[in-house]
């Protein structure tokens, strides 16, 4: 199939199976961070006065991440960690260009805010939507969809490049 001058195939939408897999990573990447910075709470707990420090201390990490993970990611990169692994990325439901980034922050905090009052009826939202789309990708008008190859800058490495600046700034031991 020939596309005209100008004109650029939309990216597929993903699957389910694929936003599931993504949505699944992420709650392990979101669990392992609340999981070690508890345990680092109770490790110290026991020591005097710097106990109770820790204790306020990883319960401001863990509310930060907790409400910030998914806002923060999808502003940056236009995906979550999971969504770049699986090779998804967030997108303009109509032109299927990157997402504007309040959008993309609204959309982030819609999922964070309503997924648990909501018992994750955001996502079953899709499947008596006329056009299929979860409630946070209805209201926001946006779409999730795969990286397309070649992509100047993906969301995975997007992410590759600032691991490296950040490990590049760290004192070698």
């Amino acid at each position: 199939m020939s596309e005209g001058i100008g004109h650029t195939r939309r990216p597929a939408n993903a699957e389910d199976s694929v936003r599931l897999a993504a949505l699944v990573i992420d709650y392990m990447l979101l669990t392992g961070v609340i999981a070690g910075t508890l345990a680092g709470a109770f490790a110290l707990g026991k020591v005097p006065l710097v106990g109770g420090l820790m204790l306020v201390v990883s319960l401001a990490i863990i509310v930060l991440v907790g409400i910030g993970y998914f806002p923060y990611t999808y502003a940056r990169y236009r995906a979550s960690p999971g969504k770049a692994i699986m090779g998804l990325r967030l997108a303009d439901r109509e032109t299927g260009q990157t997402l504007p980034r309040d959008r993309a922050v609204l959309r982030g905090c819609i999922q964070t805010f309503l997924l648990w009052p909501l018992f994750g009826l955001i996502y079953w939202w899709k499947y008596f939507d006329a056009k299929g789309q979860t409630l946070h990708d209805r209201l926001t008008d946006a779409a999730v969809v795969h990286v397309g190859a070649g992509e100047i800058c993906s969301p995975i490495e997007q992410m590759r490049e600032d691991v490296k600046r950040m490990l590049g700034k760290s004192p070698k031991l």
